[in-house]
Formats: C-alpha cells, structure tokens, sequence
C-alpha cells in the first residue's frame, strides 16, 4: 500500500512511518499541505492520513484533491476537534486520538484500503 502522511507534528509523522513502514508499505511524509499538494498532484496513492491543522494548504483542500482522485483520506482529531468538525463529508474515516495503532489498521481497512499482500500487523503471515 502507498500512503501519503501529511502532519505539521514531527513525532506523529515519525510514528506513523514506524507503523507502515514496519509492515512493508511505501511511506511518503510531508510536514505541510503544500509539500502534500505537490505529491497528490504527481503520485498515486492508496491512502492520504492527514492532520486537519497543516500550515501553507488547509486539509479540506487536500481532501477534495485526494477525492478527485478517489484516494481515501482519514483524519486523526481529539475529542473536542470532533465535535466541531465541518468538513466530515470529505473525510474517508476519522480516528480519535489517542489510538492503538491495531485501531488505525482496523479503520483502513474499514473504508475499504486493505493489505496487498498476506502480512499482518506485526508482520506475521496469515495461517
């Protein structure tokens, strides 16, 4: 699988390749929504996960550019960003924070983005 991470939050950018990259899917990160523009633009991507607060280009924008191209696109929000969120129809899936990354597997494979291979979490095969 082919994800495309944008966050302004280094450390959650970090976690999130730790998570994908460990299960042999191709990781590409940027730390704004113009650097994400850019890439959405050129690549082909299975999956977008991003931030709704990036600097440079707003994450509704990057959404309707990921729908253009039905790339599925999920949010992580707290509790609080939940409740006010205006822009949810744009969104694939939304993950509240905190999460066991168990969870995020779970919900991407809940919008319909699975595994192209016969690794699990963890990277164990199935039986």
């Amino acid at each position: 699988m082919k994800l495309l991470l944008a966050d302004h939050n280094r450390d959650m950018l970090l976690m999130y390749q730790l998570l994908f990259s460990g299960r042999g899917d191709e990781v590409v990160s940027v730390f704004d929504g113009a650097q994400a523009a850019e890439f959405l633009k050129d690549g082909d991507f299975d999956l977008m996960i991003v931030n709704r607060d990036l600097p440079r280009v707003r994450a509704a924008q990057l959404v309707r550019m990921a729908n253009e191209k039905r790339i599925p696109a999920v949010t992580l929000v707290n509790t609080t960003e939940y409740e006010g969120v205006e822009t949810e129809d744009l969104f694939s899936a939304f993950m509240l924070f905190p999460f066991f990354p168990e969870e995020l597997f779970a919900k991407i494979e809940e919008i319909g983005v699975g595994r192209t291979d016969d690794k699990q979490i963890g990277g164990e095969t199935d039986a």
